[in-house]
């Protein structure tokens, strides 16, 4: 059913109007100031954050002070937020929660304020104070970070220098992918030509040799050579787009999510690709996730032209059959997916017919035609339906075994569907 080829998409569609450009002078008006114009405040903030961020949490620590850095920039408070007042971020645990370095008020009313509400508390605060103060140290002991694992201010500035990148001056085609530890070396990092040509390889050796595990390994690096280099293009765009149809062919829904992630950006920057394609795999990577506020939103988002294309309007009228149970459509729409569609709806498929089985039980007394079902569910053959009974346990066949028995599978199929209420979406982040 889904033999599209990842190396042949819809031809690019560009965005109907000049957002990238603006969207990139407004990136460059806003660029970050250098380390050396940081407050001392800021410095010692975040110095402050990796010695007391949980080892394995460094990475998330490190994601959050870039996005705190670059919102207070655009604010244009950089300079005057009061960074010693400033809570560490949510991957420092318990030590997260910094003392109020504020004012006394000078005003005596405000001060008897205080004073009457910190006395009429005193008694409960001394009732709870030393078991509180007992659970805070063991959380804290919890999470300490030892000597060897604390980072001293200079290598915490290089991490977090947010103008800094490199050009590469590797030239081996291959290479593995390693998750950086440290600022990365250009030695070990392929420039855009070489890149180039590692791309035309790897097509060829998914063509000829459909090594999942390696052809992943290599699309990942190549992702981290060009994300190190900070090359957001029409380049950046294809190899994205290629590696997110491959996990989807194989159903690496985590690393196709990554993907699409991704490229939701760049659309947004404006760079060139296939967008109408990338967003109607997007509301059905939602309809798989039951992420229904999402989709809502994003509907919301959509432009007229976009809904008007072939791709999106196909997902479109997916959410709306399975949005009314309308399982009849639901079924014809997933026999004619459009594009790599159809392995996306595979991830979901499964769920729906044992709901729209369910219905069908219910309505189909005392039997139902096993024929009937294949047709309706969209089954490719009896055998592969006979099997999907088997495995939820509702194989209740009649004496010819030309039929189900409804009533008795009813209520093996309803106790199946339990399992489908949540969506297992581990690494789809």
């Amino acid at each position: 059913m889904h033999g599209t080829d990842a190396f042949s998409p819809q031809p690019p569609v560009p965005k109907p109007t000049s957002a990238g450009s603006i969207q990139q002078t407004v990136s460059q008006s806003t660029k970050p100031p250098s380390m050396e114009s940081w407050p001392p405040s800021l410095k010692q903030y975040v110095e402050e954050v990796f010695n007391n961020c949980i080892p394995k949490r460094r990475d998330e620590a490190e994601n959050e002070l870039r996005k705190l850095i670059l919102e207070k920039h655009r604010e244009g408070t950089l300079i005057s937020t009061d960074w010693a007042d400033m809570d560490l971020p949510l991957a420092c645990g318990s030590a997260r929660f910094r003392k109020s370095s504020g004012k006394k008020q000078e005003n005596g009313h405000g001060y008897q304020n205080s004073s009457i509400l910190a006395l009429s508390s005193r008694k409960r605060k001394d009732q709870t104070y030393t078991e509180e103060k007992i659970k805070r140290i063991n959380r804290q002991r919890r999470f300490e970070v030892s000597a060897n694992d604390r980072i001293g201010v200079t290598e915490v500035m290089q991490r977090m220098d947010l103008n800094k990148s490199i050009i590469g001056t590797a030239n081996s085609l291959e290479k593995n992918y390693f998750r950086l530890t440290s600022a990365p070396d250009p030695s070990t990092v392929r420039p855009p030509k070489v890149l180039k040509k590692t791309l035309e390889l790897l097509k060829t050796k998914w063509r000829d040799e459909q090594n999942y595990t390696y052809i992943c390994d290599q699309f990942k690096s190549m992702r981290q050579d060009l994300t190190v280099q900070r090359i957001r293009d029409e380049f950046t765009v294809t190899v994205y787009e290629i590696h997110a149809r491959i996990a989807l062919e194989k159903g690496d829904l985590g690393e196709y999510n990554q993907c699409q992630s991704q490229l939701k950006q760049l659309y947004a920057m404006g760079i060139k690709g296939n967008v109408m394609e990338f967003t109607g795999y997007r509301i059905l990577y939602y309809l798989h996730t039951q992420n229904w506020s999402d989709i809502n939103s994003f509907m919301f988002e959509l432009t007229k032209e976009q809904k008007e294309n072939a791709l999106v309007k196909h997902a479109l009228h997916v959410r709306s059959a399975l949005s009314t149970s309308n399982y009849h459509q639901f079924f014809k729409l997933y026999r004619v997916a459009p594009q790599m569609g159809g392995y996306l709806m595979d991830q979901f498929v499964e769920r729906e017919r044992v709901r729209s089985l369910l219905i069908l039980c219910k309505a189909f007394r005392p039997t139902m035609q096993l024929a009937f079902i294949k047709d309706e569910l969209a089954f490719e053959s009896q055998h592969d339906l006979v099997e999907f009974l088997k495995s939820h346990n509702a194989c209740i066949l009649t004496q010819d075994k030309q039929a189900l028995d409804t009533k008795a599978a009813l209520k093996s199929l309803g106790e199946s569907s339990k399992q489908f209420n949540k969506v297992d979406i581990k690494g789809q982040i």
